[in-house]
């Protein structure tokens, strides 16, 4: 089960229904021209196995297929989603000019708002602590506690928010890692998902990457030490 609102199974169904050509999509990426792209912008290849994304050095990040969420508006086409796929499972390694994200780290804020809304969302399974108790002390602290005697809550209560800290420290569960949102490419990524890649490279929007290089905020701090 995948933490995904848009998880990968759903597009498979549309994938097989397309009969695309990358030339048709992506010419330059089908003609093995898309280096001259990274020369031109200076861009530079970030190697998945089985494609090649371009991209600035320093804006980098990897995206896994359980934790990106396409752009809404951009609607999937059967065609160009298959003919991506196609490409990438061809063992070809198409280059493509990585889409444009926003991401943060999930921490134990975001855990708790999937815990209360994974299901209205439409989520496959809400994120995790990796501890059962933890997630059920995010969720409802109170009525965690209530199951100890009263004199020992304090305690439990201390107890918990201290494995919960430490939980964060170690990235148990989905703790830690990228949530990715996209702002363009939902045909690259996800047909690159459906090709058999378990990660690709995405580049943070410019406004993002003010916030992480100004460091304003704990979640820009944590997400430098994504950046490849």
């Amino acid at each position: 089960m995948r933490a995904n609102p848009w998880p990968i199974e759903q597009l498979e169904g549309l994938a097989l229904e397309g009969a695309g050509e990358l030339s048709r999509f992506y010419p330059q990426s089908a003609a093995g021209e898309a280096d001259q792209l990274a020369e031109q912008f200076g861009l530079v290849p970030y190697y998945g196995r089985g494609a090649v994304w371009l991209g600035e050095e320093g804006r980098m990040v990897r995206a896994e297929a359980g934790y990106t969420t396409p752009m809404p508006d951009n609607i999937f086409d059967a065609d160009k989603l298959d003919a991506v796929a196609a490409a990438v499972d061809s063992g070809e390694r198409p280059v493509f000019v990585a889409p444009l994200a926003n991401a943060s780290v999930i921490d134990a804020s975001d855990v708790k708002e999937s815990l209360e809304y994974w299901e209205q969302d439409g989520w496959d399974r809400p994120y995790t602590t990796g501890d059962p108790e933890l997630d059920e002390f995010l969720r409802d602290p109170e009525g965690t506690l209530s199951e100890y005697p009263a004199g020992a809550r304090r305690s439990q209560r201390r107890r918990l928010e201290r494995e919960l800290k430490e939980a964060e420290a170690a990235g148990a569960g989905d703790l830690g890692r990228l949530e990715v949102r996209l702002r363009d490419g939902n045909h690259r990524a996800f047909g690159a998902f459906l090709g058999g890649e378990r990660y690709i490279y995405v580049m943070l929007t410019e406004n993002l990457m003010q916030d992480v290089r100004r460091g304003d905020y704990a979640g820009a701090v944590r997400l430098r030490e994504h950046l490849e």
